[in-house]
């Protein structure tokens, strides 16, 4: 299908649906310059409920104020775009010195400190790592090119396998004639494929250790580490460079391979490439739900957005490797930037579910946009945000943040939806629409922004799947998944329960720091210690000892609207997940949590949560599907653009990053600009 371009006209009138991360990208990017107005006659953004966020949509609940989040969101530091957008929100809100989160960098905690599980004899494991910060901040510049990334990799590995070497090895004989044998074969190691005039390359190396082992019989657990962690940057060297892959361009050539199906065909001994044995390959497959269904025994996760993911979550950082936002993402994210669209003159209609996109009867452009009114604001704009009074500042002003639930004082329904409770953001709410509203081209709207997430397709898009092959291609191959997550308020810390502090990172001096645990059991296969988040919740003197997050994927499909009872089964369910656990598996994470598990009376509180909604459900990036999606100005409708993490963005995988990279480029078909201009890639 040929990309279409928005044709010039008269000041355009702008509708964007949804209100996620790409959706208020657009709504940034198009009112970057304070003369805006001379191009648009307005910018408006039609989103279901209370608030913005879209899968990040935070609030908060109960006279603690707890931050209520849809699931474990991390930032990560080659987010150039992301923090590009975010450094820009804050330092235009402006916000007072002594509020709670006055800037960017306010907003986010660098973390150093992360790991995978490893499963040996039935027995777990932590793998952690502290990883040295980098020089520069998110979000100032560019990103090195991928051959300085091979470098890069290539550089470590000469770095750390001599570190990983002295570890692993014991002081028997046959480890040290193995270490003599190495001082005297040369000072560094590398792969053959990049670096043949060395003494020993990586075969070389594995070689070498395992004739070890053969005499020996032990593989300690260090060993298996280096074996793993110097075995899977030579894998990927040799791939690179076999393929070969001399741009992150050429990485679209391995869209139709599964990741550790690629890694088996350049793996040199030992089990790079089996997730039952690679605690790191497992962890990539966990980071991106990439099992089939939601289904773990059914891994996917296409080589071409996995490199993509490696090669710059671990070689192109900026600052620190991940960023933890410390409040929730609705405070830190999307409480600025709605801020900031405010002052710049953009109307935000909450309340507002989008129902059907109508097609003009040459099925050529989208005729009307049909939406339900949820709810009726009493007088003038709705008000969204609340102020907390948190511990972080107790002097301090409050934080503006979402609630949890609508203000139900604004609204004529007020008393109607706090009595029965209507998730005026569920697909199976019973509750009725107050009436409905539709938007008719050339009339309300000149160019129409699809920016809510793909899982909603089939049901608000049903005429323009019916009419274009690439739409049905679309829905029929790139897949959704349900997830869930746990949030948990402990009285003790997790030293009190028996987190350990590991022998690698307490010699870092980083033993004390606040984990990130990936490759665990599943299907809550990822743990965060967030205990920091509580300082910006209100517990007057009464905080709990640590805060807990788990998430991971979650099998199951959409039943149909009219099942209303689904939600609270599919929370029951995670509730049911999180039990078993909780009384058995959690000892194996938290060996002091109790002979039975973890106490009732440890939790001071709890949230579970069931990502089913269509709309939230987690967008994969599976083998042989990116070809199905479509760009952002490809929708194949004349007035109609597409946006989200979604969409064909050059990225192709669920994350912030890449809902950024979608909104630049709808902004720029609007603007008449190159899809890519101004977007940070290489």
């Amino acid at each position: 299908m040929n990309a279409q371009a928005i044709s010039p006209a008269a000041k355009k009138r702008i509708v964007i649906l949804g209100g996620g991360v790409s959706a208020v990208t657009v709504a940034m990017q198009l009112t970057d310059h304070p003369n805006w107005r001379d191009n648009f006659e307005s910018i408006t953004i039609y989103q279901l409920g209370w608030r913005l966020g879209g899968k990040g949509a935070a609030g908060r609940t109960g006279t603690t104020n707890r931050i209520i989040e849809h699931g474990l969101h991390i930032w990560l530091g080659y987010y150039e775009n992301a923090f590009q957008l975010i450094r820009k929100a804050y330092r235009e809100a402006q916000r007072p010195p002594d509020s709670p989160i006055p800037t960017w960098k306010a907003a986010f905690a660098q973390q150093n400190y992360v790991g995978v599980n490893d499963r040996v004899d039935d027995r777990w494991n932590p793998w952690m790592f502290c990883i040295p910060p980098n020089p520069g901040e998110p979000g100032g510049g560019n990103v090195p090119p991928l051959g300085d990334t091979i470098a890069a990799l290539y550089a470590w590995i000469n770095a750390n396998w001599k570190h990983y070497l002295d570890l692993s090895m014991p002081n028997d004989e046959a480890g040290c004639k193995l270490r003599t044998r190495l001082a005297e074969l040369a000072p560094s190691v590398a792969d053959e494929a990049y670096a043949p005039q060395l003494n020993i390359t990586l075969s070389q190396l594995i070689e070498l250790i395992e004739k070890y082992l053969a005499k020996s019989g032990t593989l300690s657990l260090d060993l298996r580490r280096l074996l793993l962690l110097i075995g899977m940057g030579a894998t990927i060297l040799r791939g690179l460079k076999a393929e070969p892959i001399k741009s992150y361009e050429d990485l679209e050539k391995l869209e139709e391979i599964d990741f550790a199906r690629w890694l088996s065909k350049y793996a040199r001994g030992w089990r790079i490439s089996d997730l039952d044995q690679n605690p790191l390959l497992r962890g990539m497959y966990n980071f991106a739900f990439a099992y089939e269904d939601g289904d773990v025994r059914r891994p996917n996760f296409a080589a071409a957005p996995a490199l993509r993911t490696i090669l710059r979550m671990c070689f192109s950082f900026k600052g620190s490797f991940f960023y933890k936002m410390r409040a929730g993402m609705g405070d830190t994210i999307f409480a600025p930037i709605y801020e900031v669209l405010c002052k710049r003159g953009v109307d935000i209609q909450f309340f507002h579910k989008v129902t059907n996109l109508e097609l003009s009867a040459d099925k050529s452009r989208v005729a009307r946009i049909h939406m339900g009114r949820q709810a009726t604001v009493k007088a003038g704009p709705y008000r969204p945000l609340v102020p907390v009074m948190v511990d972080a500042a107790p002097h301090g002003l409050p934080l503006p943040c979402w609630p949890n639930e609508p203000c139900y004082d604004q609204l004529v329904e007020g008393d109607a939806l706090r009595a029965c409770k209507a998730d005026l953001e569920s697909f199976w709410t019973a509750w009725r629409d107050v009436e409905p509203v539709t938007l008719e081209a050339d009339k309300d709207f000149d160019v129409a922004v699809f920016g809510i997430s793909l899982g909603a397709v089939p049901y608000l898009c049903a005429e323009l799947v019916a009419a274009s092959p690439a739409w049905a291609q679309m829905v029929a191959k790139v897949k959704t998944i349900s997830t869930q997550s746990l949030q948990l308020w402990l009285k003790r810390d997790i030293k009190q329960l028996g987190w350990c502090i590991t022998r690698e990172s307490a010699k870092l001096g980083c033993g004390e720091a606040s984990p990130i645990l990936d490759a665990w059991v599943e299907p809550l296969d990822t743990w965060a210690d967030m205990t920091d988040i509580m300082r910006f919740e209100s517990w007057d003197g009464s905080r709990p000892g640590s805060l807990a997050y788990f998430c991971g994927p979650m099998v199951g499909g959409i039943p149909d609207q009219s099942d209303d009872g689904f939600p609270a089964r599919a929370k029951a369910h995670v509730e049911a997940t999180a039990a078993k656990m909780l009384s058995s598996d959690i000892q194996t994470l938290w060996p002091l949590a109790g002979p039975g598990g973890l106490p009732a009376s440890d939790v001071v509180d709890r949230h579970a949560r069931a990502n089913v909604d269509p709309s939230e459900r987690y967008v994969q990036a599976l083998i042989g599907t990116a070809k199905y999606r479509l760009p952002a100005n490809g929708s194949g409708f004349a007035n109609l653009l597409i946006t989200g993490d979604w969409i064909q963005n050059g990225y192709n995988a669920g994350c912030i990053e890449a809902a950024v990279w979608s909104g630049i480029q709808a902004a720029n078909t609007i603007l008449g600009c190159p899809l890519n201009q101004g977007i940070i890639t290489s």
